[in-house]
Parts: C-alpha cells; sequence; structure tokens
C-alpha cells in the first residue's frame, strides 16, 4: 500500500502550498485524546485557513479516488475550531464513522491550506471536489 500516494496527484490542491498536520489518528481507542492531540500540535495554531481531513488510503467516489472526506475553512484556527469538539468527534454516529474511516483506509490526518480569504477558497475547492469526483465530500454537508 502506498500511504499518502494520492495526495501527490490530488487535483484539489495543485497550485496551492498545503501543509499537513504531523500526527496521524491510527488507532480509534481513546479517539477523543487522538483528536486532542491532532488539535494541539503546534502548527493546529495557524489561523486563517482551509482545511481538511483525509485517509491515508484513498476513498473511493462517483467519478475518481481521493482521500478527502472533510473540506472547511476558520478564520481562527484548528486549535480554537476542533478542541473543543474532540469529544463530539469521538461520540455517537461520528465515533462510528471515524472509527470506520480509521479501520478501513489506515488512519486520519489533517491538512491545511493557509489563506486571507477561506470562504471563497473554501467554495472553490468544493466546485473543484464535485467536478472531480461527482459529490461533495463524504462528511461535508455543504459546500
Amino acid at each position: 500500500m502506498q500511504r499518502l500516494g494520492w495526495l501527490v496527484e490530488e487535483p484539489l490542491l495543485q497550485g496551492h502550498e498545503v501543509a499537513i498536520l504531523p500526527y496521524t489518528i491510527s488507532s480509534a481507542a481513546n479517539l477523543k485524546q487522538e483528536f486532542q492531540r491532532l488539535f494541539t500540535l503546534p502548527q493546529a495554531q495557524v489561523a486563517s485557513l482551509v482545511y481538511f481531513f483525509a485517509t491515508l488510503e484513498p476513498l473511493a467516489y462517483p467519478s475518481g479516488e481521493t482521500g478527502i472526506f472533510y473540506i472547511g475553512k476558520t478564520d481562527t484556527s484548528i486549535r480554537k475550531r476542533y478542541l473543543n469538539q474532540a469529544g463530539h468527534l469521538a461520540r455517537g454516529g461520528n465515533k462510528a464513522k471515524y472509527t470506520q474511516l480509521i479501520e478501513s483506509f489506515g488512519g486520519v490526518i489533517m491538512g491545511y491550506i493557509t489563506t486571507p480569504t477561506p470562504r471563497p477558497v473554501e467554495k472553490l475547492l468544493f466546485r473543484q471536489f464535485r467536478h472531480h469526483y461527482g459529490r461533495n465530500p463524504l462528511k461535508s454537508r455543504r459546500g
């Protein structure tokens, strides 16, 4: 298995400077603590960005494959946006979905693109995602 091989060729990210947080959630045990560890990394304190959650191995979509399963934006930082949400991500339906993604696709990572204008960049990535993959990302309800 070539982990993150999909990321090198990901059409959505071409032309953007992408940073990947240097931690992979590779176990669903203690999921809340795993998310807290990810969200408290120094790199998670960068502000004004469009971020994505992705799996190490690609997911199948109607028109192709990519590891990206969620796209979002924040004017603050990943830490401020998500640290208080770690418990919510590790409960109920969210826990079941993240557990399935971790166990079936090798783990979960988070990346981001810094931008002074997160909303227009997020909208662009959603349009490109639908164009390339035929639908919104798996866990993104809107775009």
